[in-house]
């Protein structure tokens, strides 16, 4: 059985670690487990309270948005989603040594970084440097960004 840990940091990489998931073939009892991490130091303008309950409702939509995509592809495959709180690269380490990982997928850059940069995001880097398990980077062009936002625009506007 193989063990994969899909970091997933918001909509855009969550639609690009999902494409990179179901566009290969992995071995029979391959179990995924999603996890969100939310960092309470990203956001100062709410009250804490008031921002973990949006983002709590966000990231369970994530995560459920994924696994639903996972499933309609693998539907043989267990999917497990889960939503920590604190600092990332923290969590996403430990969940990995936990469970345990034998593979983590994780986005190149995080939220507050540009994808377009030609260095990863820190929380990339850290996890690639400590990791005890294989690392995979996944990297969003920005044509795909630029694409991904015009959708999102789009199916919002109606």
């Amino acid at each position: 059985m193989t063990n994969v840990l899909l970091a997933i940091d918001g909509n855009f990489y969550g639609k690009v670690i999902s494409d990179f998931v179901v566009n290969h073939h992995w071995a029979p009892n391959t179990q995924f487990k999603l996890i969100h991490v939310i960092d309470p130091s990203d956001d100062d303008v709410y009250t804490e309270a008031q921002w973990e309950r949006e983002e709590q409702t966000d990231s369970k939509e994530l995560l459920e948005q994924v696994a639903v995509r996972i499933h309609k592809v693998l539907p043989e495959t267990n999917v497990s989603q889960f939503i920590r709180h604190g600092e990332p690269r923290e969590e996403i380490l430990k969940e990995a040594a936990e469970w345990p990982a034998h593979l983590i997928v994780l986005g190149s850059h995080g939220r507050r970084s540009n994808a377009n940069r030609t260095s990863l995001g820190s929380v990339s880097l850290s996890v690639l440097s400590e990791a005890q398990s294989t690392v995979i980077l996944v990297r969003v062009p920005q044509k795909k960004i630029e694409a991904l936002a015009a959708e999102a625009e789009k199916s919002s506007s109606h």
